[in-house]
């Protein structure tokens, strides 16, 4: 169960939940701020923590986008031995921040600012009769 998803997967997959109706909690998400297994699979190239803080920036991002999802939990707040996902962790065993909390905090700080009312400009309206 630690293989590589592609993003397109995980979207469609959520997408699917939504006709379900209910409130989806995402808990676990996370991938490896290096290459613990090749087998595992890479996303794009080998892990690393910045590819680490770039996937969980798109991850975060699509899965906020659906309807249905109410909260996104990463796997480790730091690296230790009873990990879920090795060298996963926000945080490194040596306590030095990584670049995906950075990123992760980043992306909640923008949704906590309300966007505001819509403003559509020169919005034009279809008239099947031919009228404005």
């Amino acid at each position: 169960g630690l293989g590589t998803r592609d993003l397109m997967q995980i979207s469609t997959l959520l997408d699917r939940l939504f006709l379900l109706d209910h409130p989806v909690l995402i808990t676990a998400a996370g991938v490896p701020a290096d290459t613990i297994d090749p087998e595992g699979g890479t996303w794009h190239e080998p892990w690393s923590p910045e590819h680490q803080a770039i996937w969980a920036a798109r991850f975060f991002s699509i899965a906020m986008s659906k309807p249905c999802v109410e909260t996104v939990v990463w796997s480790d707040l730091h690296d230790h031995g009873d990990a879920l996902l090795a060298r996963g962790g926000l945080i490194d065993a040596e306590g030095t921040v990584r670049p995906v909390l950075r990123r992760l905090v980043g992306a909640r700080n923008r949704l906590r600012v309300p966007l505001g009312p819509l403003k559509i400009e020169h919005l034009q309206v279809y008239d099947p009769a031919g009228e404005a």
